[in-house]
């Protein structure tokens, strides 16, 4: 990818930061002064990250959520607020149904696949008027929490206590001026928390041991790694594996008493967290050991199991992730795939922590300091275990600007690892040594780690940062500034992005929808009595959205039952129920004949096994009509496993008695072909098109008849 040109939001950022790392650099050793209270240091720290992170948010976000994951996690947000853990669906599904959406084991609601803990915080904030500051508050938290992990750290070697104050300068300030860290506490995902969670029990961890009667720092620890839990599990698991490590070493070796109180607290500390993650999982899934991104995968993706955390055939998801798995995995994830896959993560990590990769070898010689102070080998031992976890998960989640996005709890970690190793470059003698760096030595090495690390930013992160402005069209694709249209508050607005329905829709309100450009559009629009309704276009220009429209659209006020009705085979997606196979929305731009352009490919998981697809249809309004389905043959690079010479049936049934059955042959492709009519009687229940059969095939659309 070339480098965009650097814009001038983006040049005087730059020297904005040259500006501030030139004043930390010269007013820095003078900010420790004894006569300073330590509070107003961090406190100035924390409001300064604060700062930035809400800056990131204007000027590199726009104001508003970017990627899907963050348009997503806005949502789930919302619905917390509003009470509901999964909102009821109605027909039509298709227009509220999209990406990391899921209905609900009775399929009677929908839900938002990731996990509770972030969204539940998210909700507090829409509940007092202000989500978008979540974030930032979360950016002062987490310095404050750095700086109390450096303090934990600091007491576990009684000798450093004299220079306290300068490394917990550097570790708050490093933590401040961290533009990865700015971009996670802008943007609406988890990883922001995440990492607050991460660093505050293990520093209430290190605490309780440096004091073992304490009772307070266990409790803390447990509500931590409960919340870690409930919004990144992995991560949770990271630091569980670290601390039972680090913890059986310390009895090993010193055979510290157990305090059984601490165990205690700690364990009810832990529960609220388990048990929002326990509950969300059962109320979407129906039970509490199946999570709902697994549901959302094995009813939307394939093959069957291919998004799961291990090794072996079948990991990777051949439509959420079709480049990267071709390109990396290809289908079997094991050691090699693990490594590269770890690999990449790493090499895109190295520039996380200080801005630039060319401070990296500072971070790694702090790994050297600690690891010569036994009390200390947690810190390298959490950063290794930390990314161990995630080598059994496939995909790498890098993004430009974001950095190594799986490894950013640990940063942290690594910012007080660099200013250990600063201080101990800092004079001939290093910190494990028997000569000791004075504070004012241990003063100006942490304020000049800071302003190289900003200057960093400056001179090569900036670069990451404006590819990251321009990503998903440079702006948020719903923005209320652009909503000045619509006359009456009951009207319908129609969108053609999930990252703008997901940033407009609000459950209890549910006058948002999905444009599909078929009759499911129609269908919304009676459902809500025929409001006035309007389309949210989006103007782009080289992949940049440079406007927003609203387009009335119109609807024929016919009665919908004297009109032939139109519904899209993609609209259909995801389906209600997968076995054997999958189905994935392609583009068959070679087939004139497809309508829009767009079919659901139908795939089974290996060549050798047959499978089948259900997806539902909208019963009220089939019933009493004639339905065609139309077949299209499929031109696509998307991995297709099938034979392609084996026959297909489709099978349409209403409840559990079946309708009619169509024999499918080969379809060349770019060819269309319409099977024959079938009527549906007046009295229906629940209708669904059933796929069988080994594919490769196409649903473009399906044609309904005037009712009769």
């Amino acid at each position: 990818m070339n480098t965009p040109a650097i814009s001038d939001i983006d040049m005087s950022l730059r020297c904005a930061a040259v500006a501030l790392a030139t004043l930390v650099a010269w007013r820095g050793p003078d900010c420790l002064s004894p006569r300073r209270p330590r509070s107003l240091l961090t406190g100035t720290w924390a409001t300064l990250a604060l700062i930035l992170s809400y800056g990131y948010l204007a000027f590199y976000l726009e104001g508003g959520p970017r990627i899907i994951d963050a348009t997503a996690y806005f949502l789930e947000g919302r619905a917390f607020s509003e009470g509901q853990w999964a909102w009821p669906l109605s027909d039509p599904q298709p227009s509220v149904m999209g990406r990391f959406m899921v209905r609900t084991a009775a399929n009677d609601a929908a839900a938002v696949i990731f996990p509770p803990g972030y969204p539940a915080l998210l909700a507090v904030g829409f509940r007092l008027g202000f989500p978008l500051l979540v974030g930032p508050m979360l950016a002062a938290a987490l310095v404050l929490a750095t700086a109390h992990l450096m303090r934990s750290v600091v007491l576990l070697v009684p000798s450093w206590q004299r220079i306290e104050r300068p490394l917990v300068h550097g570790a708050a300030g490093l933590s401040a001026c961290c533009a990865v860290m700015r971009y996670h506490t802008a943007d609406t995902m988890s990883h922001g928390l995440a990492t607050l969670c991460f660093t505050f029990a293990l520093s209430c961890a290190l605490r309780q041991c440096a004091s073992p009667r304490g009772g307070w720092h266990a409790l803390g620890f447990g509500l931590s790694m409960g919340w870690l839990f409930a919004t990144r599990p992995v991560t949770a698991l990271g630091l569980g594996l670290t601390l039972c490590l680090y913890g059986g070493l310390r009895m090993l070796h010193r055979r510290a008493p157990v305090d059984r109180r601490a165990w205690w607290l700690a364990v009810i500390g832990l529960l609220p967290g388990v048990y929002l993650w326990a509950h969300y999982q059962q109320t979407v899934t129906g039970s509490m050991w199946t999570t709902a991104q697994a549901l959302y995968y094995a009813v939307s993706d394939g093959p069957a199991g291919c998004f799961r955390y291990g090794f072996g055939s079948g990991i990777g998801c051949l439509g959420e992730h079709t480049r990267f798995v071709s390109d990396s995995i290809g289908g079997h994830y094991g050691l090699l795939e693990a490594i590269g896959t770890s690999g990449r993560r790493l090499k895109t990590h190295l520039g996380d922590p200080l801005n630039t990769i060319a401070l990296c070898p500072v971070a790694l010689y702090g790994v050297f300091v600690a690891w010569n102070k036994p009390a200390l080998r947690v810190v390298p031992y959490a950063i290794a275990i930390g990314m161990l976890v995630y080598a059994p998960f496939y995909f790498d989640g890098n993004i430009p600007g974001g950095g190594a996005r799986m490894f950013s709890e640990l940063l942290p970690l690594e910012h007080i690892l660099a200013v250990l190793a600063a201080v101990s470059l800092s004079t001939r003698a290093s910190l494990f040594g028997r000569s000791r760096p004075s504070r004012w030595s241990a003063s100006q090495a942490s304020s000049t780690l800071i302003a190289i690390a900003i200057i960093g930013f400056a001179v090569d992160g900036a670069a990451q940062h404006e590819q990251l402005r321009l990503h998903d069209g440079g702006r948020p694709m719903f923005e209320t500034a652009d909503v000045v249209v619509p006359p009456a508050p009951k009207s319908l607005l129609l969108f053609d992005t999930d990252h703008g329905f997901n940033l407009a829709y609000a459950p209890q309100l549910r006058r948002v929808g999905r444009f599909r450009g078929d009759d499911f559009d129609r269908l919304l629009w009676e459902s809500h009595g025929r409001p006035d309704s309007y389309r949210y276009v989006l103007d782009w220009s080289d992949r940049v959205i440079t406007g927003a429209r609203l387009l009335p659209v119109p609807f024929d006020p016919r009665p919908t039952a004297e009109l032939p009705l139109r519904l899209e085979g993609e609209s259909l997606w995801p389906a209600e129920r997968q076995r054997g196979a999958w189905a994935w929305p392609v583009w068959l731009n070679g087939s004139d004949c497809v309508s829009r352009g767009r079919g659901l490919r139908f795939l089974n998981d290996s060549s050798d096994t047959t499978g089948e697809v259900v997806l539902a249809l909208p019963s009220q309004t089939v019933a009493g009509r004639q339905i065609v389905p139309w077949l299209a043959g499929v031109r696509t690079r998307l991995p297709a496993p099938s034979q392609p010479g084996a026959a297909l049936q489709l099978v349409l049934r209403n409840d559990d008695s079946t309708v009619h059955r169509w024999s499918v042959a080969p379809l060349p492709p770019d060819s269309c072909r319409a099977l024959r009519a079938v009527q549906l009687p007046n009295n229906v229940g629940h209708v669904t098109l059933r796929i069988e059969g080994t594919g490769p095939i196409a649903l473009d659309r399906l044609e309904l008849s005037r009712k009769r």
